[in-house]
């Protein structure tokens, strides 16, 4: 049988709780407590991660890894070229420069100024050979031959100006040492003159050319590039329309034009005056050879029919000598009949530098007269 404990006085006797009533308080005590635990856990995901003791994060929260602070950038050294001295100037280093090679100056080609192909030629005097031998010039000066303006003149203030404006053109048209395939530099014709002895401002006394020899100068010179002076003589040419611009350079223009030169001599006045009469006279020629078919023809024959083998090599020999280019047998032939028949000064050409006596020279420039009759009064 069940022993029954006494009441003591300090400890009332505990009254029997209605069990079905203690379920349903337990249930409700429980649903509080978890409300309780669930708000406090939303409220500390809103706040941020929680911090354990000494401000650590709690173990139940990943940290984020803190950014490293960036290094320090270290100063540069100063640079030497851009520091400024104390009076305000760049403190350049202490070397001795290398001093660069001086470039080569090119030759600097002429501007040419190309007239409309339909402008009318600018309107020059016309003269006679007294009226230019007898006035030296004192610039380049430019006529047309009173007694045939298809021949141009151009008249230079000395023979060193003649020479650098048309030496070249000479080299390539006419000289037996020089190539006829391109122009020569100003330093490679220097050369090939001096090498034949000659000088190089009386290289020549005067010029002639026709339109189409000095075409075929300029096309080329195009590759290498022109002088100031010769830039000068072709404006004046392309103006005049000896020439004309092509294609591929330039042509002749039509019809065709000679062109001869003369320069003005430093010498006696009166003297300076008779060596330029004789040279004119002399290139004076060449334009009638170059512009009259009729004469042109008459020279042809004369030098075919009119003189002998013998009498051909004479003047094939003499021009030889100096530095044609005998091969070039149109050129031999207008030489020839200016010469023979033009050219009456002794001291540019005579019966000794043919290599004949004075009657024979005589007996020659007779028979040309007779085949040959003058042109033209000049």
């Amino acid at each position: 049988m069940a022993r029954r404990l006494p009441v003591t006085a300090d400890r009332p006797p505990r009254r029997r709780a209605n069990r079905g009533h203690g379920v349903l308080w337990g249930f409700l005590g429980a649903g509080v407590a978890g409300l309780l635990v669930g708000g406090l856990f939303w409220l500390d995901a809103q706040s941020g991660p929680s911090r354990g003791l000494a401000g650590q994060p709690s173990p139940s929260v990943a940290a984020a890894a803190p950014t490293p602070a960036p290094p320090p950038v270290p100063t540069a050294a100063p640079d030497p070229f851009t520091t400024i001295g104390p009076e305000g100037s760049a403190a350049l280093p202490d070397l001795a420069p290398t001093p660069a090679p001086e470039p080569a100056t090119p030759p600097t080609p002429a501007t040419i100024i190309a007239p409309p192909p339909t402008a009318t030629p600018a309107a020059i005097p016309r003269a006679t050979l007294e009226q230019i031998a007898t006035n030296q010039p004192t610039k380049l000066t430019v006529y047309r031959a009173a007694h045939n303006p298809r021949v141009l003149i151009l008249d230079f203030p000395s023979l060193h100006a003649q020479a650098v404006a048309l030496n070249r053109v000479a080299a390539l048209t006419e000289k037996k040492d020089a190539p006829h395939d391109r122009v020569l530099s100003d330093s490679e014709l220097r050369g090939l003159i001096s090498a034949a002895g000659k000088n190089y401002d009386t290289y020549y006394g005067g010029h002639d050319y026709d339109g189409t020899a000095l075409a075929r100068f300029f096309t080329l010179a195009e590759g290498v590039g022109i002088t100031v002076a010769e830039g000068e003589v072709l404006e004046i040419l392309l103006k005049q329309k000896v020439l004309r611009v092509a294609d591929k350079g330039f042509s002749a223009g039509e019809p065709v034009q000679a062109v001869i030169s003369v320069a003005g001599i430093a010498t006696d006045e009166d003297k300076a005056i008779e060596l330029r009469r004789d040279i004119l006279r002399h290139e004076m020629a060449h334009g009638e050879f170059f512009t009259q078919v009729f004469f042109r023809a008459a020279c042809d024959d004369f030098w075919r029919n009119g003189l002998s083998a013998a009498e051909r090599k004479l003047f094939t020999r003499f021009l030889d000598k100096a530095g044609y280019d005998t091969k070039n047998e149109p050129l031999v032939i207008n030489e020839m009949q200016a010469y023979l028949g033009f050219t009456p000064s002794a001291a540019l050409f005579g019966a000794r530098q043919l290599g004949v006596s004075e009657q024979t020279l005589a007996d020659l420039r007779a028979r040309f007269r007779e085949a040959v009759p003058n042109p033209a009064d000049f």
